[in-house]
């Protein structure tokens, strides 16, 4: 496999300046990314999941939308359901999966 080159989709915030690579033990995996010195590694570890969360970005915001988009068209759902609606029809699917998984189960023993 060949040897990837540093990407800035790898890297948080696109910011391959903080880090560098380091080949992988294992050759047929893409080599690590670690912070190239303590002042990045800081840097760095203030990226947290819950922070971006928090700070909630136009760009995640909007990647969530479609997503939630998404998964109400593979539902064959309208768009404009509240989420207490949502969480009803969740809770339905839920019931029906585990009668039918249990009336499978029934049937084989």
């Amino acid at each position: 496999m060949p040897r990837r080159k540093l990407s800035t989709k790898r890297v948080p915030d696109g910011s391959p300046e903080l880090v560098h690579e380091e080949p992988e033990v294992v050759p047929e995996l893409p080599p690590r990314l670690l912070p190239k010195d303590e002042a990045a590694a800081r840097i760095l570890n203030s990226r947290t999941i819950t922070k971006l969360y928090n700070e909630r970005p136009p760009w995640l915001d909007l990647r969530h939308k479609e997503l939630d988009r998404a998964v109400l068209a593979a539902y064959g759902w309208p768009e404009d359901l509240s989420e207490a609606e949502i969480l009803s029809r969740l809770l339905q699917l839920n019931h029906q999966r585990a009668a039918a998984r249990a009336r499978r189960e029934t049937i084989v023993q």
